[in-house]
């Protein structure tokens, strides 16, 4: 038995025994808080009240909705479901959104990707770009059969900003988070990417130097920008007012709703889908194809469109268009 006094109690927790069993007994307050909040349901409203908040994220990210939108969001569930303890504690902004999208779903989502390909055969087909910081970034995807889902996915394995955008830069790059993440090398059985010098020179280029680490791999020129060259080359061989007057088109309607309202008129009276112009994407590779078929649907209507146009207000754009 040990005493209340002051003195007593000193000397007691200076001894050995009251040294070695202290730690145990901030565990045993623990458990006993833990059954405490059990009991009083406190637990399993947290329990809910998290799984409120993984929901709601899940739903901005499937619809692709602003995380902005989260507290609007939140506070109209409130308002229908006054009486619901679950959102009386929910407390999710922005700031917290962020957090679960970047460093919970984010990361887990990696880690699962990584952890599946270091089993698993894989293809990576990469490309350079630029930021609005003036940053060289490396997107790397892979693109690998799914034997859960018996089907080919592409996913994004990794961003990385690259100091040094040359070949040695970008195949360091790829071969260095491949070792970080613990991915065999010899896993990565293809290679693709455009065209460039930088990605197929026949001397040093990024396709010579993974060949050079990994013998085994197939490296690939994207069919895409390859037909994309040819299309474009082929291209310069038609008459340059072609394009001129696609683009001419599409400037006439891109910037003048009253123009778009008259042209809509053109297009029932036709009875013809109601269809916006376009233009060529400067960085879509193929997208004329789509400009001309376009144009080539809303020809009836674009026809009695700059005729009535020509009559009423005769301008050279209009003119240049229409003959």
């Amino acid at each position: 038995m040990i005493g209340n006094h002051k003195t007593t109690l000193k000397d007691h927790s200076k001894s050995q025994n009251h040294i070695m069993l202290a730690p145990s007994y901030e565990v045993v307050v623990k458990q006993r808080q833990c059954l405490a909040d059990l009991v009083s349901g406190s637990v399993l409203l947290a329990d809910a009240v998290t799984e409120y908040e993984m929901t709601l994220v899940c739903f901005l990210i499937h619809q692709n909705l602003p995380i902005s939108s989260i507290e609007s969001t939140v506070s109209t569930l409130r308002r229908f479901h006054p009486t619901d303890d679950r959102f009386k504690k929910l407390q999710l902004g922005r700031t917290k959104t962020t957090a679960i999208i970047k460093d919970g779903f984010g990361v887990g989502l990696k880690l699962s990707l990584y952890e599946k390909h270091r089993k698993t055969f894989f293809s990576i087909v990469i490309d350079k770009t630029t930021d609005v910081k003036v940053q060289s970034q490396l997107a790397i995807m892979v693109q690998y059969w799914d034997a859960i889902l018996c089907q080919l996915v592409v996913d994004v394995l990794e961003f990385i900003v690259c100091s040094d955008p040359s070949a040695e830069g970008l195949s360091k790059s790829i071969l260095t988070l491949l070792e970080k993440q613990q991915i065999p090398k010899d896993s990565e059985v293809g290679f693709c990417a455009d065209t460039c010098s930088v990605m197929f020179e026949k001397k040093k280029s990024v396709s010579t130097i993974l060949q050079e680490t990994i013998p085994s791999i197939a490296v690939i020129k994207c069919s895409c920008n390859s037909i994309h060259l040819v299309a474009s080359n082929a291209n310069k061989k038609l008459p340059e007012l072609l394009e001129h007057l696609i683009w001419s088109i599409f400037a006439h309607f891109s910037r003048s709703t009253s123009r778009r309202r008259k042209l809509v008129v053109f297009q029932q009276f036709v009875n013809i889908e109601e269809h916006v112009m376009i233009s060529p994407g400067q960085t879509r590779w193929l997208s004329l194809e789509y400009c001309v078929l376009r144009g080539l649907e809303q020809f009836d209507a674009l026809k009695l469109y700059f005729e009535k146009e020509d009559r009423d207000e005769k301008t050279k754009t209009t003119t240049e268009i229409l003959h």
